[in-house]
């Protein structure tokens, strides 16, 4: 379980059995908010049935965390002004975008800031590869161009923390409450950063479309502790579905039921089951698919002992 912190964003990680798991990577997992709050949806009738994790996944942020591809961008500074107040427009790749930052002074543009960060750039132009967290951007993304997307695009987002992107990562499904509690106390993003947003109505339109495209399922966990020729062997079929089968339908049950009650934005999303066994290979490969199960209805995945042994001893030294 240890080796999904490491190669998941925690925020994603909705459950996880903290059995053999230390202290310190507990703290790392329970000071990260969650997007969605499931811990005490796991009853029926008044007994509690854990699975062993719940995460949900992303077609790009499970990349993204494990991509060490370093991108650089350059930034032209735009002159505009809102308002004669705030000087926030950069142009990228023929692309009008807006990037601020709180308590940033009226009449002085983000582009010095920048500048003098990154310590290198010109009169007009600065190059980064990522913006400091402090800095959020923003620039328009139509519907249509939601369909299209690819990890390119993404990691733009990413590194150049346009806010959508940053009110994921932060653990808001509502982008309105994102807007409260990091936005809206500082003029600069009300007038400047999100002039061009469309309105409430609009960002959160949009903002929903975005996390339609970048979450893909839900997965529901169990480790098994038998080979996969236990599960495919057919003489174990009827033990398999009372001892495992009949848990996972009651798992994929009460999450669905918590989201639909809810009205949870992910709730359309698939919900998957996977069992995970354990495989021994001496290759890098940390996770094997096994031959299909059930209809693929549950995923059997073979898990690199060897692999995960390591992680987990590179965690612990830490």
């Amino acid at each position: 379980m240890i080796y999904l912190i490491k190669i998941i964003d925690p925020i994603f990680i909705l459950y996880l059995d903290d059995k053999f798991i230390s202290n310190r990577i507990l703290r790392q997992l329970n000071n990260s908010r969650k997007i969605i709050d499931i811990l005490e949806i796991f009853k029926i009738n008044g007994i509690e049935v854990f699975p062993d994790a719940v995460i949900l996944l992303s077609n790009f942020f499970d990349t993204l965390k494990n991509n060490s591809e370093s991108i650089t961008y350059q930034l032209k500074k735009n002159d505009y002004n809102d308002w004669y107040i705030y000087y926030t427009s950069f142009e990228i790749n023929d692309e009008n975008i807006r990037i601020a930052y709180a308590n940033q002074l009226k009449n002085y543009h983000t582009f010095y800031e920048l500048r003098r960060l990154s310590k290198t750039g010109s009169d007009k132009l600065v190059q980064i590869s990522s913006l400091p967290n402090k800095f959020y951007s923003y620039w328009y993304i139509s519907p249509d161009e939601y369909e299209d997307f690819n990890l390119q695009q993404i990691q733009m987002m990413n590194n150049l923390n346009h806010v959508f992107f940053v009110a994921i990562k932060k653990g808001f499904l509502c982008f309105e409450n994102f807007y409260q509690q990091y936005l809206e106390p500082y003029d600069i993003f009300t007038t400047s950063l999100l002039r061009d947003s469309g309105g409430e109505k609009n960002r959160e339109t949009l903002f929903q479309k975005f996390i339609q495209v970048v979450m893909s399922q839900f997965s529901i966990i169990d480790i098994k502790y038998s080979d996969s020729d236990h599960y495919t062997n057919l003489d174990n079929i009827e033990e398999i579905k009372n001892k495992s089968v009949r848990k996972q339908f009651v798992y994929e049950y009460l999450l669905q039921k918590h989201l639909k009650k809810t009205n949870n934005p992910l709730k359309e999303l698939d919900i998957k089951s996977e069992f995970w066994l354990p495989a021994y290979s001496s290759n890098e490969e940390t996770f094997t698919p096994l031959p299909k199960y059930m209809d693929d209805y549950i995923k059997l995945i073979g898990i690199n002992i060897k692999t995960v042994i390591d992680s987990y001893l590179e965690t612990e030294e830490k």
